[in-house]
């Protein structure tokens, strides 16, 4: 639940405008002087909702940046996030839809897993197939080439991300 709270939080939330709420200041070059350490030029920039100083190597996000800041928890920097914002998402139990929502998002969730799963033994059945017609190919059945080469083609990647185009490809 925390991790979801977490993504809310970061998802509603831009990193400059938090480090901005607290004090931090960015020049017109997009760096500011790192706020956990004392420095004369600005070191500290921004890049993917992530910072990180020059100076001292900090480095993080949203969370990190406030746990850092006040020397705080991860649960209690979520909450300070939420109460600086005013998000209302600590405290508040969740609406009829929203409760709808998330149990959507976890069906949806278990079969995207099952179908990952379920392509992965595809790809490996796929590989055992392909190892038998090689093996039968090399002992002289050349009437498997053009069959072990379609594999060859979709076993490339070696990700199995084509194997799910495999039996469209055999017809």
């Amino acid at each position: 639940m925390r991790t979801d709270l977490a993504r809310q939080i970061t998802g509603a939330l831009k990193l400059r405008d938090v480090m901005e709420f607290y004090g931090v200041k960015f020049n017109g070059r997009g760096f500011a002087k790192c706020p956990f350490h004392t420095e004369k030029t600005a070191s500290l920039s921004i890049k993917n909702e992530h910072y990180k100083c020059f100076g001292c190597g900090a480095y993080g996000g949203i969370i990190d940046f406030v746990m850092e800041l006040y020397g705080l928890s991860f649960q209690q920097a979520l909450v300070k996030l939420d109460s600086d914002f005013s998000l209302g998402l600590i405290g508040r139990k969740p609406t009829y839809r929203e409760r709808q929502q998330m149990a959507e998002n976890r069906r949806i969730e278990r079969a995207y897993n099952q179908i990952k799963a379920d392509r992965h033994k595809e790809y490996l059945t796929l590989c055992k197939i392909h190892s038998v017609l090689f093996r039968r190919l090399c002992n002289g059945e050349e009437w498997l080439r053009e069959t072990v080469e379609k594999l060859d083609d979709l076993l490339d990647d070696f990700s199995g991300e084509e194997a799910r185009l495999w039996e469209t490809a055999m017809t």
